[in-house]
């Protein structure tokens, strides 16, 4: 007999498994993530134009502000151990918010023409100490903009995890009772998982369309704070799809900060940290870690100064007459789409009789590679 949940659309399915407003916070954390591409455009303009930082500067101040990003593990292991009214998920969630929307508008303030940034009419020194008095402050504005990100990453993460595993365990359970012994609850499990992460990296992908479309609109014509307020909007709607979702206070933490919670939060990361130990001890883990470590740290970083250069690149270049870079850009940008379309073709199959599927993904990444290079 069929299964009377196979008639059934897949919208209907994911909302039966996980619920709108699990669905809805997920797709709103990953378009907020993806949409930061629209002020970082302006943010590099705003450090290199109108507070004239040098090369090396701008890079130090870009990189400093990243590093929230390097302490994710971090923030996993504290939500895990550490519970807020006795919810891992939710507050943490809604701390990221509103440190995401304070950041964002203390930092279209501090870019206002007349306020923070901007200090013509003063003595040299004065001038000085002023200026590094608002990179500095600029500096931590951003620092959490990209904190309050990864948090809500990592925890939106940890979410799609939990809930994967539910719904993996309520199939093996049905399959069990149904006395099935295949292992056939694989493609259900697959499908919730896939679903997931289809949606999470579409709305990340869409964000990014987006942010991107409306800084080619907004760059000449918008300033740099108003870009800042407008991204602080993301994680206001991060904050409303969080209060959406409901969490289960967990019986051992409903009364509170206790002793006896904090030696069981304290036992747990130590827990957490025995697993991590023995998990990275595995040569299959640490040595890939290892490759992709020495990858990033033997590359310059230069794109601070590329961006510094190429303003004074670009004048010595020879342009033909009626030659756009827009038009190249455009037929990049289609290019890239048409692409990554062709990924379509490899999982239905289609090229697997002619062209062998290592070829297929080597021969786009490469060509990736290079119309990511031109564009850029």
């Amino acid at each position: 007999m069929s299964d009377p949940s196979s008639s059934s659309t897949w919208r209907s399915r994911q909302v039966d498994a996980f619920g709108y407003p699990f669905l809805i916070c997920c797709c709103v954390v990953y378009f907020a993530q993806g949409f930061r591409s629209l002020s970082s455009l302006f943010l590099q303009f705003l450090l290199k134009d109108r507070m004239s930082l040098e090369p090396h500067v701008l890079q130090t101040t870009l990189a400093t502000s990243a590093l929230p990003w390097s302490l994710k593990p971090l923030y996993g292991l504290v939500s895990d151990s550490f519970p807020i009214h006795g919810r891992h998920r939710k507050p943490y969630l809604v701390v990221a918010a509103f440190l995401g929307v304070g950041a964002w508008i203390a930092l279209a303030l501090a870019t206002y023409e007349g306020v923070g940034v901007g200090t013509g009419g003063i003595e040299t020194n004065e001038k000085e100490e002023e200026e590094e008095l608002s990179l500095r402050y600029i500096t931590i504005l951003l620092t959490l903009s990209n904190f309050s990100t990864a948090l809500s990453d990592v925890i939106v993460d940890a979410m799609v995890a939990e809930r994967c595993g539910d719904c993996a365990r309520k199939a093996k359970a049905k399959a069990d009772s149904n006395g099935d012994k295949s292992g056939g609850v694989s493609s259900s499990v697959t499908e919730g998982e896939d679903a997931l992460q289809s949606l999470c990296w579409g709305s990340l992908a869409v964000g990014g369309l987006v942010g991107s479309l409306l800084g080619i609109v907004a760059v000449s014509t918008v300033p740099p704070w108003g870009i800042f307020l407008a991204t602080a909007a993301c994680p206001g709607f991060v904050l409303a799809a969080s209060a959406l979702l409901t969490e289960p206070i967990k019986e051992a933490t409903k009364e509170g900060v206790t002793l006896s919670g904090w030696k069981q939060s304290q036992a747990a990361v130590r827990t957490q940290l025995t697993s991590l130990t023995t998990a990275l001890s595995q040569p299959t883990i640490w040595r890939p870690l290892l490759f992709f470590f020495l990858k990033s740290a033997e590359l310059l970083a230069g794109h601070a100064l590329l961006f510094h250069r190429c303003p004074q690149i670009l004048q010595g270049i020879p342009i033909p007459p009626g030659y756009r870079f827009s038009k190249l850009f455009w037929c990049c940008q289609i290019a890239s789409l048409s692409l990554q379309l062709l990924n379509v073709l490899l999982v239905s199959r289609i090229t697997t009789p002619y062209l062998p599927d290592k070829v297929f993904v080597l021969g786009t990444d490469v060509l990736g590679t290079v119309l990511n290079r031109v564009t850029s």
